[in-house]
């Protein structure tokens, strides 16, 4: 199991598109919706670690979306965004609960409420998530398909990918 300071460090650590051995400078992805990929990353820094970036947005409801980065070989979970999805978070405080979480603590996010899910020691992967707008990501809804890509971007950013994402936007 993975600790906090371990997750910040993968989190940390510049990471790019990596297929058939190669690590890709430029990645594309079909920004059509329903847009649904999932995205081998890997360290030049450590390689030794694996990630699977997973993108995924609802056919049903094109404004739900999820972005969800983790650690491929132990499959843990280091940070997802979600946009029109619901969570609870834990209701109990255990110790070295993070001091920005405490106001969340059984918190309920609604359809209409983005937030982004942390690692958080003692919990199980995710289980704790902040309104996103706290994050400063700079996306703060979908409300278009447009919306969904610049958040693929937003998130790309987060986790400190250095491949250039070419998203194609031609069919929107």
């Amino acid at each position: 199991m993975l600790t906090s300071t371990q997750v910040t460090y993968l989190l940390s650590l510049d990471k790019k598109v990596f297929e058939n051995s190669t690590y890709l400078t430029d990645y594309g992805i079909n920004g059509a919706a329903p847009i649904r990929q999932r995205i081998i990353l890997k360290s030049e820094q450590d390689d030794e670690w694996i990630f699977l970036w997973s993108i995924d947005q609802s056919s049903k409801n094109l404004l739900k979306l999820s972005l969800h980065l983790q650690e491929n070989q132990s499959y843990t979970g280091l940070i997802r965004v979600d946009f029109n999805g619901i969570h609870e978070n834990p209701g109990k405080v255990k110790p070295g609960l993070p001091v920005d979480l405490i106001p969340y603590v059984g918190h309920r996010f609604e359809y209409s409420t983005p937030h982004i899910h942390i690692f958080v020691d003692g919990y199980k992967p995710l289980a704790w998530a902040r309104p996103l707008n706290v994050q400063q990501f700079s996306v703060s809804e979908i409300i278009t398909q447009e919306d969904a890509c610049k958040a693929i971007e937003a998130f790309a950013r987060i986790i400190n990918l250095s491949t250039n994402l070419n998203i194609s936007r031609t069919l929107l």
